[in-house]
């Protein structure tokens, strides 16, 4: 397994936020974003201005509460997100104009970080992980799609 090593941003003291390039499928450039490690977030979410350029809507929407207020959501699958070297494909997020300190980032949930092993070197100001999946899931390519429904279950790519 391949070990990906980023730096954490240096504001990020009490934030785990790290850059990355997503792609911009309307020009097929990589363009940088800020990534924020969000524990506590079960689906990704994403910029609606990001997600118009970089994915393609789903078609259907659910509430989030981020910052203190409800936000309504459309579910995008955005094509590649990329880390150094490491490349995640058909992400599956929902996009929205929130406000607040996160306005310009994509907040990494769970659905996908469920999938690395990950460890933070505060002291260094690092953050590693691998991907670390089970070889065992069908249809590994499509991990990346899943996420947590309206009724909150937790929806496989793999079994759709």
């Amino acid at each position: 397994m391949v070990c990906t090593t980023l730096e954490l941003l240096p504001e990020s003291k009490h934030r785990y936020r790290i850059l990355a390039d997503l792609y911009n499928r309307l020009n097929s450039k990589y363009f940088e974003v800020t990534l924020f490690l969000d524990l506590g977030c079960y689906n990704t979410l994403i910029p609606k201005n990001l997600a118009e350029i970089s994915g393609w809507s789903l078609g259907f929407t659910r509430s989030y509460k981020i910052g203190g207020e409800v936000i309504e959501a459309e579910a995008y699958s955005i094509e590649k997100i990329k880390l150094k070297d490491f490349i995640i494909e058909r992400v599956i997020a929902f996009a929205a104009a929130y406000t607040g300190e996160f306005s310009s980032n994509i907040l990494i949930g769970t659905n996908i970080m469920n999938n690395w092993k990950m460890t933070f070197d505060r002291k260094a100001n690092l953050f590693k992980f691998t991907e670390n999946p089970p070889d065992d899931i069908p249809n590994k390519v499509n991990i990346y799609q899943n996420y947590f429904d309206s009724t909150g279950n937790y929806v496989y790519a793999q079994d759709v």
